[in-house]
């Protein structure tokens, strides 16, 4: 960098070595030839930065100090005066890097430096941030071309809706999201309430399709069996866990029970149910019914043939007690006869 070329007014103070200009600055004022006068101020150097100005420069602590006074030791760090102590002070508050470095094992690129930063009116063409901290953000109007976020907390979303770009159209696929209520802002009071407590909504449409792929309406979901391509199933199927999984390869569906055993499905496109099928379940509780309807005729049997045994031995103890009386009765005869001899 000439620091001379093509000046009208300079002023140029440069530190050389071996005959090559290291460092310099310039301070330079220019005509261009319609007569405007720009000034400018460079400093030639691989690193640029500001020192604050120090009260104490020793490599020893200062045996005493006021409050805000700083001391800058042997090794180059900063300390402030505090509360009575020496305190560790940040005392460069940006470099300017012209020039790549390397500062121990890290290379570090040509440029600026910020180790804090307090900017009224921002205008940033490209900002690339690797921790970014915002305790609150508050955004008019957002157009965001492509968001990635690694953690989406949906508690945060309470009202309106989410759709994609030209969801109307049914040309075109998308989705939309309704969280089916409003929000109310009272002026007077500034209290925020909801109206139109509804169930959300979630329809996810293909192209040129009428009905949606996806539809969570009124609590119910319903799904287009047009759109399922291959298979469809529910999550850690197959194993010993209840569930179901339509294979449309195949022309298969299976559904298990909290074992993992099929208790319905169809196998191969023939659409004959599966050797353990619901028909089998079937089959064995109707087996049961029968079993237990014929220990039940049986004990009925039992039950008859109790109770014709009970009949039969009433009758004969009528006609043993019909004898009974009758020898009774022939006793009194007797005893009414031999009164009347005597």
């Amino acid at each position: 960098y000439n620091l001379t070329e093509n000046l009208k007014d300079q002023y140029v103070v440069k530190v050389s070595a071996d005959g090559v200009t290291m460092a310099g600055f310039g301070l330079i004022s220019t005509q261009t030839p319609d007569g405007a006068v720009t000034s400018e101020f460079g400093i030639l150097a691989d690193k640029f930065y500001l020192l604050p100005p120090v009260t104490y420069n020793q490599a020893t602590q200062p045996a005493s100090a006021s409050n805000g006074q700083l001391w800058r030791d042997g090794n180059g760090d900063y300390f402030i005066y505090d509360a009575g102590e020496w305190v560790a002070f940040d005392g460069i508050p940006f470099i300017v890097q012209t020039t790549p470095t390397t500062i121990g094992d890290l290379e570090v690129p040509a440029g600026v430096y910020i180790k804090d930063a307090f900017i009224r009116n921002a205008s940033i063409v490209n900002s690339k941030m690797a921790e970014a901290s915002i305790d609150t953000a508050n955004i008019v109007n957002a157009s965001i071309t492509s968001a990635k976020v690694y953690n989406f907390d949906a508690a945060k979303i309470q009202t309106g809706s989410i759709q994609s770009d030209g969801f109307n159209d049914r040309s075109n696929p998308g989705f939309l999201l309704s969280l089916g209520r409003t929000e109310v802002i009272n002026q007077s009071t500034g209290e925020v309430s909801f109206s139109g407590l509804e169930d959300p909504q979630l329809i996810i449409r293909s192209a040129n399709s009428s009905t949606p792929a996806l539809q969570l309406l009124n609590g119910v979901v319903s799904i287009n069996a047009l759109n399922i391509v291959n298979t469809l199933q529910s999550q850690d199927f197959g194993g010993a866990t209840a569930g179901f999984q339509f294979d449309i390869d195949n022309g298969t569906f299976q559904i298990t029970d909290q074992n993992g055993d099929i208790i319905l499905g169809v196998d191969g496109l023939n659409g004959e149910l599966v050797e353990n099928s619901i028909s089998q379940r079937l089959q064995e509780l109707q087996g049961s019914a029968d079993a237990a309807q014929t220990a039940a005729d049986a004990a009925q049997t039992a039950a008859d043939a109790a109770q014709g045994d009970a009949t039969d031995a009433l009758g004969d103890a009528a006609t043993a007690q019909e004898a009974a009386q009758d020898a009774q009765d022939q006793l009194n005869d007797i005893f009414v006869f031999d009164e009347t001899l005597n």
